[in-house]
């Protein structure tokens, strides 16, 4: 960068750029700093922003993160001053007679935007809070108002809050009529999971792994490092993966996350787990081929070399002054890239195997040993009144003065109230409890004939502010018993405990008449008593293979 100043306050990033002028304005706000219950306004504030612009002939956008937000323009320097004048100025005044179209044009594109494949991974860390908002649809803007997105505006949209950058120069006249404020700290990282390495199951087609380190060169380049080594295990040597990918992002002030997927049919997802964990485990252990080092090394350098590299760096310079985090010049870099060594990426593959979170598809991926199941259902269960299932499966809701339970045999889904996140309410009268855990309740009337007493009860047991009213859904989608449709906490470990114990114990009993029968026989026995011998036998190998049978998903997922 050769520039660091201000304007009207705001800190002003620029670095010279050959190509047309561009630039971007930056605010320490995201989708982290929401709740769940208003999860959606931050992008509800910049769509409203950009309203004013009727088809301009230059290009822009806005991309709202988990902790930054950033407005980039590109064109004649006239329209890049007039763009970031222009959104400071609708920030300020936002159009709010366009809440609720925009409201619905925002809900209504969310339900159809792909999450890629790591979609998941933020809620089963976070819970329903912070960091894993982003696995959520914004519920938040159904619900919002337009004193509510005003407020938002004001506080989070402030010049304390905010930088810009520019590649080229500065365009005459720029101008950044942000309201005074005050810098925001970064939110808090919560975690969902008791203990990591953790593992959880999701769709199939691949497996996912994320991993928290310390932000560094080194890192970057494991992350490099890392995609050779799967690449050439799984694909290459093991033929059991087509492509696999890695990725290194900023993950607050001074962490990142290393995420790496590898793809494969349904037929190779029950070894890729365990192959793409191996690999893991030996970079962490130095196993490491020096050629890939310098090969990673080498195409960073490569990539330093551009004439526009400083101008492609002020996005995350900028980002970073917000943040707190000391970003460094190119040339820092390059002598930073020139100490990196293979113990060096060890200790980081330690960092990420530490810290890991695995997602396997449900179709008998094995997990290894030392990853522990991502929490799937509650530890606790609340007391009060009981309504059973009308769908006959066991299944209880408790409804109690401090909390919500949904019961099945020994498992349990709780939502405490004063934990809760946000409550789903549906026009057909069901209501969603959502806990900040990602722990979600579902009273459905049709499922659990609750009283009017017992809705009035559930209606007035959270804060006004966390109700969101949901759209009616149709008629399919509504639960009724025997429908078919999931209910909460599908938990059937402890009946399988049973059965396999059961079995088990029918097995040796008709194994040792069996073999107690066939040592005592005699040819003057006769045919029937061979025939006995013979049932008991088969009947002992049938309770062999249902033992197997009820064993075998353990076996595969670690799970009952």
């Amino acid at each position: 960068m050769s520039g660091y100043t201000s304007v009207d306050g705001v800190p002003l990033l620029t670095a010279p750029y050959s190509g047309k002028l561009r630039a971007g304005l930056v605010f320490r706000v995201g989708s982290a700093d929401e709740t769940l219950a208003v999860h959606g306004i931050t992008e509800l504030v910049t769509r409203l922003a950009l309203h004013h612009l009727d088809q301009p002939d230059f290009d822009y956008g806005v991309g709202v993160g988990a902790d930054i937000t950033q407005f980039q323009v590109q064109g004649p320097p006239e329209a890049v001053a007039g763009f970031l004048g222009g959104v400071c100025r609708a920030l300020g005044d936002l159009p709010l007679h366009r809440l609720e179209a925009e409201r619905e044009l925002l809900y209504g594109e969310s339900l159809h935007r792909s999450r890629g494949v790591n979609g998941d991974m933020a809620l089963w860390r976070h819970g329903a809070r912070d960091y894993g908002l982003g696995s959520y649809a914004p519920w938040g803007v159904r619900r919002v108002g337009a004193d509510e997105v005003r407020r938002w505006a004001a506080e989070w949209f402030t010049s304390a809050n905010a930088s810009v950058w520019v590649a080229g120069d500065v365009p005459a006249g720029l101008s950044l009529p942000l309201a005074p404020g005050v810098r925001k700290p970064l939110p808090p990282q919560s975690s969902a999971l008791p203990k990591t390495p953790a593992w959880f199951h999701g769709p199939s087609g691949g497996v996912v792994l994320d991993g928290v380190v310390s932000r560094s060169t080194a890192a970057r380049l494991f992350t490099d490092v890392f995609e050779r080594a799967l690449y050439r295990e799984l694909r290459q040597e093991g033929g059991i993966s087509y492509a696999v990918s890695t990725d290194y992002s900023p993950y607050g002030a001074g962490s990142a996350m290393v995420t790496a997927f590898a793809d494969a049919l349904r037929e190779n997802e029950g070894a890729l787990a365990g192959a793409f964990v191996e690999v893991l485990r030996q970079l962490s252990k130095g196993r490491i081929d020096p050629a890939d080092l310098d090969a990673a090394r080498t195409k960073t350098l490569r990539a330093l070399e551009h004439p526009d590299v400083e101008a492609g760096t002020l996005p995350s310079a900028a980002a970073s002054v917000l943040t707190g985090y000391a970003f460094g010049s190119v040339a820092q870099v390059r002598a930073e890239l020139a100490e990196v060594t293979v113990p060096d990426l060890a200790a980081v593959a330690g960092q990420v195997l530490e810290t890991a979170l695995l997602q396997v598809p449900f179709t008998g991926a094995r997990v290894e040993v030392g990853f522990d199941a991502a929490p799937v259902a509650s530890t606790a269960r609340v007391t009060g009144r009981s309504v059973k299932s009308a769908s006959g499966d066991g299944s209880v809701l408790a409804i109690g003065a401090d909390g919500v339970s949904v019961l099945r045999g020994d498992s349990a889904a709780t939502v405490y109230f004063k934990e809760c996140a946000a409550r789903l309410d549906f026009p057909d009268g069901a209501r969603h409890f959502v806990g900040a855990d990602g722990i979600i309740v579902r009273v459905e009337p049709t499922i659990f004939p609750v009283t009017p007493q017992d809705q009035a009860d559930l209606a007035a047991a959270v804060a006004p502010e966390l109700a969101v009213p949901m759209p009616a859904r149709p008629a399919d989608q509504i639960p009724r018993p025997g429908s078919g449709q999931p209910l909460p906490q599908r938990d059937r470990g402890r009946r399988r405990k049973i059965e396999l114990a059961v079995t088990v114990a029918v097995m040796i009993v008709l194994t040792w008449l069996f073999i107690d029968s066939a040592n005592a026989w005699t040819p003057a026995d006769g045919e029937f008593t061979e025939k006995v011998i013979l049932a008991e036998m088969i009947a002992a190998l049938v309770a062999f293979l249902r033992a197997a049978v009820i064993l075998w998903p353990r076996m595969q997922t670690g799970r009952w």
